[in-house]
């Protein structure tokens, strides 16, 4: 197993953008991130001795957590936890799995269990973890 965590503000996976002459691009914050994600499980991956990419079925985890609204009461953040507005959370395991494509696995479509979650928290930023299923 590699967990890894990657201090940023979770967001989706943006679609690409069409431009008039037809060329497709994706945007720089999602390219940003997905880097900055890379880097991070490569980190983590050159502590662990796991044979990289994977080549089977594969799990992964992604727990998402959001700093509190600025409006939120005290109250308010005792007794919220989950996340219910944007990004939506599908887009942000995207994000992920792309990012960790050519990286964790050869592709994505390896992925057969996956547990995720978007909450609110103290420290913002991606806890992902991924293993090879038995």
């Amino acid at each position: 197993m590699i967990q890894f965590f990657v201090a940023c503000t979770p967001r989706g996976k943006a679609r690409a953008q069409i431009l008039r002459s037809g060329r497709s691009y994706t945007p720089k914050d999602t390219v940003d991130l997905e880097q900055l994600i890379g880097w991070e499980c490569k980190k983590a991956m050159s502590m662990d001795l796991m044979d990289l990419p994977l080549e089977g079925p594969v799990w992964l985890t992604v727990e998402a957590t959001f700093a509190y609204p600025k409006a939120f009461s005290r109250k308010q953040r005792e007794n919220t936890h989950w996340k219910t507005s944007k990004p939506d959370l599908d887009n942000t395991v995207k994000l992920v799995q792309d990012a960790l494509n050519g990286i964790a696995w050869a592709d994505d479509a390896q992925v057969a269990r996956l547990d995720c979650k978007k909450i609110y928290g103290e420290k913002e930023g991606l806890l992902i973890s991924f293993g090879e299923l038995e």
